[in-house]
């Protein structure tokens, strides 16, 4: 079991070093360096990223990445990745970004976030290696965080007459989302 872990172990530890870098630099920076990427700290998939690999990766060594890392998005790669390995990590990321709103705007603010959870699930759903994406989503969950804030803060402000206008941007803004993350996710197919 655990020799055959060490072959992949061997290609995705250089995938995650990269990544590793790629979200210490993605660190306190806005979401208007995202560009490239949607790196930085934002996702912390650790809750789910156990649950995940507690039904693959039973190894000893599966344990031992998890506990050294802040930050477990993906770390769930002690076993061999699959594109439904990838499905799960990403589910598990976009399923933990939250809003915090009163209705009636949440709920016009989760409907703007589903389209990039849904974008982003087709992007995905082919990528074999999660550890090769795992930086694209750092700091997904803040940025995020900051637009439906600011969507609170300007529908407070209008006092709920500009709500149709607030969601539709809020809309806007989860396609930008969307379509910054697609060129890093498309690095995950090479």
């Amino acid at each position: 079991d655990h020799e055959e872990n060490d072959g992949d172990d061997e290609t995705s530890h250089g995938d995650e070093n990269d990544g590793t870098g790629d979200l210490e630099s993605g660190d306190g920076h806005s979401g208007q360096d995202a560009g490239d990427e949607v790196g930085g700290r934002g996702a912390r998939g650790g809750k789910g990223t156990k649950g995940g690999k507690g039904a693959r990766g039973q190894a000893s060594g599966a344990g031992d990445e998890s506990s050294g890392s802040t930050d477990s998005v993906g770390s769930g790669s002690g076993g061999e990745e699959s594109a439904a390995d990838t499905y799960q990590q990403v589910m598990r990321i976009l399923n933990g970004i939250n809003i915090n709103a009163n209705e009636p705007l949440k709920s016009r603010l989760i409907n703007g976030l589903q389209s990039l959870r849904t974008d982003t699930i087709n992007m995905v759903v082919h990528i074999q290696k999660f550890s090769r994406i795992k930086h694209c989503f750092g700091n997904l969950n803040h940025i995020v965080q900051l637009y439906a804030g600011d969507a609170v803060e300007r529908n407070d402000y209008c006092k709920g007459t500009c709500l149709d206008t607030i969601s539709n941007e809020f809309s806007g803004q989860m396609q930008e989302l969307s379509a910054r993350l697609n060129p890093c996710l498309q690095g995950g197919f090479y």
